[in-house]
């Protein structure tokens, strides 16, 4: 990395897990340099749900935001979507996130597709770029499994769920909670 290259460790809890059709509700990371020293204050952002929404009461039940509480602390989407662009598109950022590609991502690329801003330049233009650390872990555990306690499924696939992974290592983790995550 450059000097002045970031990273910026986000995640999204949203109204279910369809990211095309489902909507964030919130947004947080934090910014570190390379050192993972951590570069600024944490930022976490709600959002209005649009009224023609109805959110995943799984979904609610789980990150417990529900939408009175979005509705009320929450920006309106299209502020919502130019803080998170501000944040992902600031030059030299590197958008990390826990099975990022696959889902926050798509998230992000709909969220500013709705909101009319360019869903892809974030990710390319001015020195930018994104890590997913899932693909990490499923190496390590493949080609170094010592030093880390891996979780697996019952029937014995192993589980790459965030909350697995830090309850077997003993970390505290306040799971669907997007800046604990």
């Amino acid at each position: 990395m450059r000097p002045d290259e970031t990273l910026f460790w986000h995640d999204y809890e949203t109204t279910g897990t369809d990211a095309r059709r489902d909507r964030p509700v919130q947004f947080a990371g934090v910014r570190t340099d390379s050192a993972l020293n951590v570069v600024g204050e944490p930022r976490v952002l709600y959002c209005q749900p649009p009224r023609d929404v109805l959110p995943s009461p799984l979904a609610c039940s789980v990150t417990g935001i529900g939408p009175e509480y979005a509705r009320a602390h929450g920006l309106p989407e299209a502020e919502f979507a130019a803080a998170v662009l501000a944040e992902l598109g600031a030059p030299g950022t590197c958008g990390v996130g826990f099975n990022s590609l696959r889902f926050d991502d798509e998230v992000t690329r709909h969220l500013l597709w709705r909101n009319l801003l360019d869903a892809y330049a974030r990710e390319w233009r001015q020195g930018n770029s994104r890590w997913d650390v899932i693909d990490m872990f499923r190496l390590a555990r493949a080609l170094r499994p010592a030093g880390m306690a891996w979780p697996d499924h019952p029937d014995g696939r192993p589980s790459f769920r965030l909350e697995d992974l830090a309850a077997a290592n003993d970390i505290d983790h306040d799971a669907h909670d997007a800046l604990a995550d």
